[in-house]
């Protein structure tokens, strides 16, 4: 390449360098909102930021005003949450968007395990399973709480059941059946008095709507 090319390649360099942080600097920095919600979906009021730390070991917690903060860097955040003297909800963060919500919620502790222990089950059957469809797992997740538990069904030709213990603490949640296709049913529940009734999954009556965000 000749002097006067590298001369005009490093010109581009230097333009597209200055231009490209100008073109997108509006959408660098994200306001960042906290949301304090019970196990019944009700706003509990004020966070108190911990640490909001970045992957490179940056702390923003002090950016936080009544649970919101300003001119966070696009990147992905570590937050720890004290929950009104709850334990400390802590969860990964990514901040790549100008508005980011973050739901936390409290943790309840009985003893030495979360909720109320192994007195408190939901156990039931799955009918009509596809032939290729085993292994099959039914997972239960918190709507307004981050407790998860997952099992494997125990199957006999079409049929089959499960059994979970622990589930805890009172709350809503979704009960979600899959197989090797994919998810095959999912249902709400809502805790009451342990135990819980036994749940009734025909997967030739479930319907299930699942979607794949779109391409741009």
């Amino acid at each position: 390449m000749t002097r006067i090319g590298l001369s005009v390649a490093f010109l581009l360099l230097a333009i597209s360098s200055f231009c490209w942080p100008q073109a997108r600097g509006q959408y660098d920095f994200a306001t960042v909102h906290i949301v304090y919600l019970a196990w019944d979906g009700t706003e509990m009021g004020k966070v108190v930021v911990q640490a909001f730390r970045s992957e490179e070991g940056k702390e923003f917690k002090s950016l936080f005003r009544d649970n919101t903060a300003h001119n966070i860097p696009y990147g992905v955040y570590d937050l720890t949450a004290d929950l009104n003297g709850f334990l400390p909800d802590r969860k990964m963060v990514d901040v790549v968007q100008p508005e980011v919500w973050v739901v936390v919620h409290p943790w309840f502790v009985h003893g030495d395990t979360i909720g109320y222990g192994p007195d408190f089950v939901v156990k039931g059957t799955v009918k009509n399973i596809g032939r290729n469809e085993e292994p099959i797992y039914v997972r239960l997740v918190g709507v307004y709480n981050q407790y998860s538990q997952d099992t494997k069904v125990q199957t006999a030709g079409t049929s089959g059941t499960f059994n979970l213990s622990g589930i805890g603490p009172d709350g809503r949640y979704v009960l979600i059946t899959t197989g090797r296709s994919g998810v095959l049913d999912m249902r709400a529940l809502t805790t009451g008095n342990a135990p819980w009734p036994p749940v009734e999954i025909d997967l030739a009556k479930s319907s299930t709507t699942a979607g794949t965000p779109s391409k741009k």
